[in-house]
């Protein structure tokens, strides 16, 4: 590990370099939450309105976001790096998928995080394994609390990395570091810093309060710096105060450190190589928003003159103050109100153009379509469906450069979950119990998340699947069972496990129901037709049974007889009932069992499926006869 020293040297000189963009994120928080406010009004008492444009986009964003990690089944998709059973892997995916829905805080630690890289441009999470609480612990952290050089272009690459967080004095204590004495913490708790303290940071043209010190007594504010290792693919960190930091709080050595530091960020867009390049939606809709807000305070400004005009004399006055202005007031002789002009333009049609191009500039998923900036003019199909692709593809971008992270936090998290928690196997999923086999985490798995970029519009991805449903139903090259399974995981994604089946399985669990239902006709006892039953192969299952009872030449009472007869008469009237055409199929396959199994002298004749077969023989049972005399 480098020289304390130099380490410290060099966050400070990172937070020197990145000093316009914290002043400019300053500007961003103000102007989202408070709004800036008139500089000059044109009398006491003027309109002074913010318009909230950039956190109202915000606030239609994010579900888009969140959407990404909680619309599908699962939280990521599992792909092994060597052959294994498709259910080993299937089960990690369920195991992972409860330990951090169900298990973690990543849904309040995604909100934030997502937040965060929508108003400052980029937004990171911190990722670690909590042994207090047994779980993988999420932990947002705020864009101006990650210290990286000025020089690096993503937080992977960094030469080092620096996470600012605040401790109360309590805190500080139960976290049991070393060298923590109540003199030393004393000597780093709030306030400025003097010229002789070692961490004279308050010269420093980046310090803000927060980050490199705190103004409150009780508040401790403490680094974490990741370095790398010489010559090592490895890092190592050390904890320390920014007012003492000849005092390290904690460090780590290598064989006890992480592969790499715990941090995923999340940037709004990649427009340059610089880290701080990133733009967020309050930076890129500032102008708008500045231009909203004057025009909305203008109109107020304008209904005050409006309502309240101007009087002029044609005379002398004599005392103005005493004018009382009051309905059924009389008025002085030849007083008169002066006439405003109208205004040049409608403010409300510019405050609707401007709210559109700013839209727009963030490519707010279906927004837009339908509209110009001249509004009167109606919009063909063709130019409403370029816009939509447009915008879509915008918003498709974005969200890909979300999923790259995602991506990221999905490893580190499987990784803290393999190391710490591989004793803990049991899990729930669809609230059904399971317990993961312990092969299932040795195996090497490419971890992505589910869904895709464009899954921000469901309903819009749910026609999709309609429509493609409609266009290839039935056809020989396209498998029919994935393409509605796209149609129910368009609409809910449990759906699909729910309702989907397989055709030739759902045909056996119906044999395998018959032949327990013949037990019970052995014995005498009637066996209920269900609308739901495939009656098809619940009637392939009698015939087959007599056939072969027929070929061993085993005796069957006539009581057996008799309940054999009602049940499939039953099955067959349901049938005829729902689907004539296929009744006629399965009489068709019946007469060719009876035809199949007759005395050699029977040959010749026709196969009549009640007189083919001697009636009321032992071990020979008559097959019945369905409603309307067809068998």
């Amino acid at each position: 590990m480098a020289n304390t020293n130099e380490i410290f040297a060099d966050v400070k000189r990172a937070i020197s370099d990145r000093a316009d963009w914290s002043s400019r994120l300053g500007t961003w928080y103000e102007m989202r939450h408070d709004g800036l406010r008139r500089s000059n009004k044109p009398w006491p008492g003027a309109a002074d309105m913010h318009f909230p444009l950039a956190d109202t986009v915000i606030s239609k964003l994010k579900p888009y976001y969140f959407e990404q990690l909680f619309a599908t089944e699962t939280i990521a998709s599992f792909v092994p790096r060597s052959p294994q059973d498709v259910a080993l892997t299937t089960a990690a995916a369920h195991w992972f998928d409860y330990k951090l829905k169900q298990c973690s805080n990543i849904e309040p630690a995604a909100l934030m995080a997502i937040d965060t890289m929508l108003q400052t441009g980029r937004g990171f999470l911190k990722v670690v394994w909590c042994p207090e609480e047994k779980q993988v612990k999420f932990e947002s952290v705020d864009a101006q609390d990650i210290i990286v050089p000025a020089s690096t272009e993503c937080l992977s690459e960094a030469s080092h990395i620096t996470h600012v967080f605040r401790l109360t004095r309590e805190q500080f204590k139960a976290m049991k570091f070393d060298g923590a004495t109540d003199e030393y913490i004393d000597s780093v708790c709030g306030g400025q810093l003097s010229d002789n303290d070692p961490g004279a940071v308050h010269a420093i043209r980046g310090a803000r309060e927060g980050v490199t010190h705190s103004n409150s007594r009780d508040i401790i504010v403490l680094w974490e710096t990741y370095t790398r290792v010489p010559g090592k693919d490895q890092w190592q960190f050390i904890t320390y105060s920014p007012r003492n930091p000849d005092v390290i709080l904690r460090k780590i050595a290598l064989d006890e450190c992480c592969c790499e530091p715990p941090f995923v960020d999340f940037p709004y867009e990649i427009k340059d190589k610089g880290f701080y390049s990133s733009r967020g939606v309050v930076e890129l809709v500032a102008p708008f928003e500045a231009a909203l807000c004057k025009t909305w305070n203008e109109k107020l400004d304008a209904m005050t003159l409006f309502n309240r005009p101007m009087y002029r004399s044609e005379r002398e006055v004599a005392n103005t103050g005493a004018l009382r202005m009051k309905p059924g007031g009389i008025l002085p002789h030849g007083l008169q109100p002066v006439q405003a002009p109208q205004p040049p333009m409608s403010f409300d049609q510019e405050m609707v153009s401007t709210r559109m191009v700013a839209e727009q500039r963030v490519a707010m998923p279906d927004f837009g379509i339908g509209q110009s900036i001249n509004t009167k003019d109606r919009k063909t199909a063709t130019e409403v469906n370029a816009i939509g692709e447009l915008m879509s593809n915008s918003t498709d971008l974005r969200m890909r450069i979300f999923r790259m992270g995602l991506g990221k936090l999905y490893r580190i998290a499987w990784r803290l979950l393999v190391e710490n928690d591989s004793a803990s196997l049991k899990y729930f999923f669809e609230g059904t119990p399971y317990e993961l086999p312990p092969d299932a985490l040795k195996a090497g798995y490419s971890i992505t998340p589910t869904g895709s970029a464009d899954g921000v519009n469901k309903s819009f991805l749910y026609q999709k699947a309609v429509t493609r449903l409609q266009m290839f139903n039935n056809d020989p090259f396209i498998r029919q069972d994935q393409l509605r399974r796209s149609v129910l995981e368009a609409d809910d994604p449990a759906l699909a496990r729910r309702l989907m089946t397989d055709p030739g399985l759902e045909q056996q669990y119906q044999t395998e129901d018959q032949a327990n239902e013949i037990t019970y006709l052995k014995l005498g006892f009637p066996a209920r037709v269900l609308p739901t039953d495939d009656h098809a192969a619940h009637i392939m299952c009698i015939a087959h049974y007599l056939e072969q009872r027929q070929l061993l030449g085993e005796e069957v009472s006539q009581l057996e007889v008799q309940r054999l007869n009602e049940h499939i008469a039953q099955h067959f009237d349901a049938l005829a009932q729902s689907n004539p055409k296929k009744a006629k199929e399965i009489a068709a396959i019946v007469q060719q069992i009876v035809a199949r199994n007759q005395p050699q002298e029977d040959m010749n004749e026709p196969a009549d499926p009640m007189s083919a077969l001697p009636q009321g023989q032992p071990g020979v049972p008559p097959m019945p006869m369905a409603a309307g005399g067809v068998m």
